[in-house]
Protein backbone atom coordinates (compact mmCIF):
# COMPACT_ATOMS: atom_id res chain seq x y z
CA UNK A 1 0.00 0.00 0.00
CA UNK A 2 2.02 3.14 -1.36
CA UNK A 3 -0.01 5.53 1.20
CA UNK A 4 0.35 8.87 0.66
CA UNK A 5 -3.62 9.36 1.27
CA UNK A 6 -5.75 6.64 1.37
CA UNK A 7 -9.76 6.75 1.91
CA UNK A 8 -11.77 3.91 3.56
CA UNK A 9 -15.50 4.62 4.36
CA UNK A 10 -14.83 6.01 7.54
CA UNK A 11 -11.27 7.22 7.60
CA UNK A 12 -8.66 8.94 5.86
CA UNK A 13 -4.79 8.24 6.11
CA UNK A 14 -2.17 9.98 5.36
CA UNK A 15 1.71 8.75 5.34
CA UNK A 16 3.78 11.07 7.47
CA UNK A 17 6.65 12.47 5.67
CA UNK A 18 9.90 11.22 7.61
CA UNK A 19 13.04 10.54 5.22
CA UNK A 20 14.54 9.45 8.19
CA UNK A 21 12.56 5.99 8.99
CA UNK A 22 12.48 2.84 7.59
CA UNK A 23 9.10 2.35 8.07
CA UNK A 24 6.03 3.91 6.85
CA UNK A 25 3.96 6.25 9.64
CA UNK A 26 0.12 6.82 8.76
CA UNK A 27 -2.40 9.68 10.14
CA UNK A 28 -5.25 7.80 10.86
CA UNK A 29 -8.20 10.55 10.30
CA UNK A 30 -12.08 10.87 10.88
CA UNK A 31 -13.69 11.44 6.97
CA UNK A 32 -16.14 13.56 8.14
CA UNK A 33 -14.22 15.68 10.62
CA UNK A 34 -10.51 15.47 9.76
CA UNK A 35 -9.80 14.95 13.50
CA UNK A 36 -6.35 12.95 13.94
CA UNK A 37 -7.49 9.07 15.53
CA UNK A 38 -4.35 7.82 15.66
CA UNK A 39 -1.61 6.78 14.27
CA UNK A 40 -0.68 3.34 12.40
CA UNK A 41 3.44 2.29 12.66
CA UNK A 42 5.64 -0.28 13.23
CA UNK A 43 6.13 -1.74 16.46
CA UNK A 44 9.55 -3.45 16.44
CA UNK A 45 8.98 -5.44 19.42
CA UNK A 46 5.99 -7.49 17.85
CA UNK A 47 7.73 -6.91 14.10
CA UNK A 48 4.15 -5.32 12.35
CA UNK A 49 2.10 -2.25 12.18
CA UNK A 50 -0.26 -1.42 15.26
CA UNK A 51 -2.69 0.85 15.46
CA UNK A 52 -2.44 3.33 18.54
CA UNK A 53 -5.20 5.49 19.30
CA UNK A 54 -5.80 9.03 20.58
CA UNK A 55 -6.57 9.41 23.75
CA UNK A 56 -10.53 9.74 24.25
CA UNK A 57 -11.71 7.86 20.74
CA UNK A 58 -13.91 5.74 20.24
CA UNK A 59 -14.68 3.52 16.77
CA UNK A 60 -17.35 1.53 15.69
CA UNK A 61 -16.81 -1.67 13.74
CA UNK A 62 -16.84 -0.53 10.41
CA UNK A 63 -13.63 2.00 11.89
CA UNK A 64 -11.93 -1.31 13.10
CA UNK A 65 -12.22 -3.27 10.26
CA UNK A 66 -10.65 0.23 7.92
CA UNK A 67 -8.15 -0.04 10.24
CA UNK A 68 -7.43 -3.77 10.60
CA UNK A 69 -7.66 -3.41 6.46
CA UNK A 70 -4.89 -0.71 6.39
CA UNK A 71 -2.48 -2.65 8.63
CA UNK A 72 -2.94 -5.84 6.51
CA UNK A 73 -1.87 -4.15 3.50
CA UNK A 74 1.08 -2.35 4.72
CA UNK A 75 2.38 -6.25 6.15
CA UNK A 76 1.75 -7.31 2.68
CA UNK A 77 3.94 -4.48 0.94
CA UNK A 78 6.25 -5.32 3.81
CA UNK A 79 6.57 -8.91 2.82
CA UNK A 80 6.70 -8.10 -0.27
CA UNK A 81 9.81 -5.69 -0.02
CA UNK A 82 11.43 -7.63 2.28
CA UNK A 83 11.28 -10.80 0.12
CA UNK A 84 12.74 -9.12 -3.14
CA UNK A 85 15.95 -7.89 -1.49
Amino acid sequence: MNVSKFDFEFLVLEQVPDDKRKTLVVDVLSRRHGDRLGVVKWYSAWRQYVFTPEPGTLYSAGCLADIETAITELMDDRRKTSSAV
